[in-house]
């Protein structure tokens, strides 16, 4: 089942440039996205979820057209990196309750497990969490939140090998659940090896490729 379509996606911007004529997300997909420092890997993701207006293109989750449903479009996909971007005098206990504003699928009993899995006080403020630590944070933010689409950057490398297991296995066992992941890293690690779609940016253009076929889509 189809989740997500990008079609005629033109992304520009000073000294930068990224197309592609077609990308898609299917259900149980884990897809490693690639490519060098500078070729708009986080551009790309923060594209997909609404985050950054792509200069031409059509951005499709399920029913929800990105330009046409704005917020029906973004409540089913979620953008992941490993910087705390809300509020840093919230505690995280408060980061998490204004965040569960934003999606009408939240779990409260989720997040509060996920704190306690994870090894977080509630009470601790976020301008003074590690690098770990709002990982984790963001991590909790978007599993409670019960999207379909899950985009992951550079989540893993500030955490602990624990934490790294415990996310990983989350992933995969979501993606097996009828969700979608992308994830954005340079290395193969744990999550990486159950990729089964692979995206490349190279030259300003994506490479989708699905079972060790490629296929030029831009």
């Amino acid at each position: 089942m189809s989740l997500f379509t990008g079609e005629n996606i033109n992304i520009s911007y000073e000294n930068f440039q990224l197309s592609a004529k077609k990308v898609t997300l299917s259900a149980g997909n884990i897809v490693w996205l690639q490519g060098v420092n500078g070729a708009g890997k986080s551009t790309f993701l923060k594209m997909i979820s609404g985050g950054l207006p792509a200069l031409t293109g059509r951005l499709l989750f399920e029913n929800f057209t990105l330009r046409e449903n704005p917020i029906g479009y973004k409540q089913n996909i979620v953008y992941v990196d490993s910087v705390c971007n809300v509020y840093s005098y919230f505690t995280i206990q408060e980061a998490l309750t204004f965040c569960a504003q934003l999606y009408p699928n939240w779990s409260t009993a989720e997040a509060a497990e996920w704190l306690k899995v994870l090894e977080l006080d509630p009470l601790i403020k976020i301008k003074h969490l590690s690098a770990g630590m709002a990982a984790k944070v963001n991590f909790i933010i978007a599993a409670s939140a019960n999207v379909k689409i899950m985009l992951i950057d550079e989540l893993l490398s500030p955490l602990d090998k624990k934490g790294r297991e415990i996310i990983v296995q989350h992933l995969v066992n979501y993606a097996n659940r009828g969700n979608a992941v992308v994830y954005c890293s340079h290395h193969s690690d744990w999550l990486t090896a159950s990729a089964n779609v692979f995206w490349e940016i190279s030259n300003n253009v994506l490479v989708e490729s699905f079972a060790g076929t490629e296929e030029l889509i831009a």
